[in-house]
């Protein structure tokens, strides 16, 4: 069962009044529980807006994006953050926080006015932090870490939000190989375990293939929706990403260079 989908959503920005970017179209998608779906496609092609407009952070152009059986626009901004989370790539200021104090703000759905954390608060930061193995930075500064242990925390503050759905936009954009690999690992294994429904959108394309469940691929103004095995077997990463010196090795699913 889908934990969201979309029925002929068009996806795009207003330039003016009465006039639109549509970069997308006629969208009909569904982001299913326990399973990772990488969004993809090179710069520009809409992999941001799309996540934003399922997210409700800005308006479909066309069509719905339906959440629990309602058009996510019935929902108030409050209701939404109890059923999506988001790690975006645009980061709040942390200054001296600890990674305890970030990981709490994932609470702030549920808390009353004043912030005031109960045992079923707690108890959700405390899986969270286990989860993505961060426990043991708990007082730790967040300017003490380096980048991909940031991001891990921050994916920390999502799951302390305990919604069904998690979306990622660029989860790792500055990370080096390894890092990359480990955090896109741990959040296949937050879909599978925690039975929650992951998109990331990211230009990390070698590495989705090998890890992710589902893909959404952009094809101009097309989405192709498939397996990665199916997205691979149908050649739609050469017509897409190869050039004249970079050939896709459909069998270890990664790019080679013709020196």
């Amino acid at each position: 069962m889908n934990a969201l989908y979309t029925k002929k959503l068009s996806v795009g920005y207003f330039l003016k009044p009465k006039t639109s970017k549509i970069l997308l179209s006629d969208l009909n998608l569904g982001l299913e529980k326990g399973r990772l779906t990488a969004l993809i496609g090179i710069n520009g092609a809409g992999k941001s807006t799309l996540l934003r407009t399922l997210a409700g952070l800005q308006k479909p152009l066309h069509g719905s994006v339906i959440l629990e059986n309602k058009p996510l626009f019935y929902y108030s901004n409050h209701q939404i953050s109890k059923q999506i989370s988001l790690v975006l790539t645009e980061k709040i200021e942390t200054g001296l926080m600890s990674v305890r104090e970030l990981v709490s703000f994932g609470r702030y759905p549920y808390t009353n006015w004043l912030g005031k954390l109960n045992k079923t608060d707690i108890e959700c930061i405390e899986k969270a932090m286990e989860i993505t193995q961060i426990t043991h930075w708990a007082t730790e500064k967040l300017s003490q870490l380096s980048d991909g242990q940031q991001q891990k925390v921050w994916i920390a503050r999502a799951l302390a939000q305990d919604t069904p759905l998690l979306f990622l936009d660029e989860p790792t954009a500055h990370l080096d190989i390894i890092n990359r690999l480990e955090i896109m690992l741990l959040l296949r294994r937050i879909a599978e375990n925690q039975q929650k429904a992951v998109l990331i959108a990211s230009h990390d394309l070698t590495e989705l293939l090998q890890i992710a469940h589902d893909i959404w691929l952009i094809d101009q103004h097309e989405l192709i929706v498939g397996t990665p095995e199916k997205i691979i077997q149908e050649g739609k990463i050469e017509s897409i990403f190869a050039k004249n010196n970079l050939t896709f090795d459909r069998e270890n699913k990664n790019f080679k260079v013709n020196l």
